[in-house]
């Protein structure tokens, strides 16, 4: 398998648009659409992989493989979870001419760049921490004891004021 990869253009396709940005938070799916055109003049056999596998279960493409006629297009929607840091990933389309015959088969590809745009709000825990992780270190045991014979004193103070009355 021999993959040509562009960042835009390949000689038998045609897409509605070069690249996708994804703003949202952790988490979000957000939906969008690319239009695919066969530039060809054969049938064209075109194949969507995502580049990234452990995006594999974030991006939902649909159709993911599917067959042009020459000029013909269809419309492909792809959703997006929103992963927990920006990033940036890449979407292959791959095309096939669907006449070869032989064992080996020539590709071409086109790179689509995914740029993932994570909004974080103030204050907001991040998904999937453990808020429950507490760490002891001398200044935090120092605070609790202080806590604790604060405590300790006003009880003791409120039990002594309640005798003398």
């Amino acid at each position: 398998m021999l993959f040509f990869p562009s960042v835009v253009l390949s000689a038998t396709t045609g897409l509605s648009q070069s690249k996708f940005e994804i703003n949202g938070a952790p988490g979000d799916v957000v939906t969008k659409e690319i239009w695919v055109t066969n530039t060809d003049v054969i049938e064209q056999k075109y194949e969507f992989k995502i580049d990234d596998s452990s995006f594999l279960h974030n991006i939902n493409i649909v159709p993911q493989n599917f067959f042009l006629n020459p000029e013909e297009f269809k419309k492909v929607i792809i959703r997006f979870r929103v992963p927990l840091e920006t990033q940036k990933i890449y979407l292959s389309l791959l095309t096939i001419d669907s006449n070869q015959s032989n064992q080996l088969k020539v590709r071409n590809g086109i790179k689509i760049p995914v740029q993932f745009n994570v909004q974080k709000v103030a204050g907001a825990s991040v998904v999937n921490q453990n808020i429950h992780n507490i760490s002891f270190n001398f200044f935090s045991i120092i605070v609790w004891t202080l806590n604790i014979v604060l405590i300790g004193f006003v009880i003791w103070h409120q039990k002594k004021r309640k005798i003398i009355l």
